[in-house]
């Protein structure tokens, strides 16, 4: 259940400069304060987990190829702050954002048709996601 907040902290953890690039970028006025956004960050990514967990443990026809988008969301999301703040591709993680949406809201359709409590779970992480992309796209205009 927590392995995407676990995924979300190492890619952190990998990522020692993002302090120093949150102090470098001109960020957004919507940008809340590091500490907020990393609280955050983990409460949507354990919801997350949640929704993965009842997928993993439910019978399903799709669930082998739910699980794959939801490995597939994981990867897109362990890079997308090592892109963004250590090497400070700011172009392209805003691509790798739209592509975690797309990810994220192919597996939110998906479960609306076969599981209603994982979807209703992604709804908030489908937010957070088009939030990320939002501050990303900030980040861009604005350095």
């Amino acid at each position: 259940m927590v392995f995407p907040a676990v995924i979300s902290l190492c890619s952190f953890v990998l990522s020692p400069h993002i302090y120093d690039a949150l102090s470098d970028f001109r960020t957004p006025l919507f940008m809340p304060d590091a500490s907020l956004f990393f609280c955050l960050m983990v409460f949507f990514h354990i919801l997350f987990g949640i929704s993965a967990y009842y997928v993993i443990t439910a019978s399903s026809y799709h669930k082998i190829h739910l699980v794959k988008f939801y490995i597939a969301s994981c990867f897109f999301l362990f890079f997308w702050p090592i892109l963004l703040f250590e090497y400070q591709i700011l172009f392209f993680a805003l691509v790798w954002s739209m592509a975690l949406i797309l990810i994220n809201l192919y597996l939110f359709l998906v479960l609306l048709s076969e599981h209603l409590k994982p979807a209703i779970l992604m709804i908030p992480y489908l937010f957070w996601s088009l939030f990320l992309c939002c501050l990303n796209l900030g980040f861009l205009l604005l350095n």
